[in-house]
């Protein structure tokens, strides 16, 4: 007898489809659709059963145990970790070959190092390897897909950029558009910056500093000439 032992929610937490699902349709249906897929895999596998175990102390409308899908078992515990070693070390003392899907080094593969019958597989590993592929119906595509634009536009920091429409609205809604069009307008030259206004009267001031300073040397000159007469 094979036997799949699966730390539920070590799974689910694992792998972006079922995250996707939980996130976007809660965790009961994230849960039981990683159940389908299960069983799915059993089917047609002779001597192949599976026991998936979730955290929970108090489940709420959920059988403790159970399932209705044949050759799966779905256990519900307030210390999973706990169980799903105490499960494969007692299928593995039956004879089973046991193959334990978690990614939890600590809780689940350190307890069964070394174990005999008994291998421990990642979550992603286990998933990638025998599962992927199989999420199916059409609002969990049509919910990850949406729940991807989603997040994308939450992450996106730059806004949508306005249309020539929504831009006039605007600058007419705050009192901009006629400034704009009179600024903008061939009969009167556009307005300069205050960098290159400042340049041209400080010109406009030197020049005629220039042409003062000319004027009294010629009165000067002036002057001379008279007084030698």
């Amino acid at each position: 007898m094979n036997t799949v032992v699966i730390d539920g929610y070590n799974l689910i937490r694992r792998v972006p489809e079922l995250y996707e699902i939980e996130t976007a349709q809660g965790l009961e249906s994230c849960r039981r659709e990683l159940e389908r897929v299960l069983a799915a895999y059993i089917a047609g596998r002779k001597g192949l059963r599976a026991v998936v175990v979730y955290d929970s102390a108090s489940p709420v409308n959920i059988s403790p145990e159970g399932s209705s899908y044949p050759g799966l078992t779905v256990r519900f515990v307030e210390d999973a970790d706990r169980l799903v070693v105490e499960l494969s070390r007692r299928f593995a003392g039956q004879g089973d070959h046991v193959r334990v899907v978690s990614s939890d080094r600590a809780g689940v593969g350190g307890p069964l190092s070394g174990v005999r019958r008994t291998e421990v597989i990642s979550a992603e590993d286990f998933w990638r390897n025998f599962l992927a592929g199989r999420i199916g119906g059409k609002s969990a595509k049509g919910d990850s897909k949406r729940l991807g634009v989603e997040r994308e536009s939450a992450n996106n920091e730059k806004p949508p950029r306005q249309s020539p429409e929504e831009k006039a609205y605007w600058l007419e809604a705050f009192g901009v558009k006629d400034r704009e069009e009179k600024s903008e307008s061939p009969e009167k030259p556009r307005g300069l910056d205050r960098k290159s206004a400042s340049a041209i009267s400080q010109g406009e001031s030197e020049q005629g500093t220039a042409q003062r300073m000319k004027d009294r040397r010629k009165k000067r000159y002036l002057r001379r000439l008279e007084r030698g007469k």
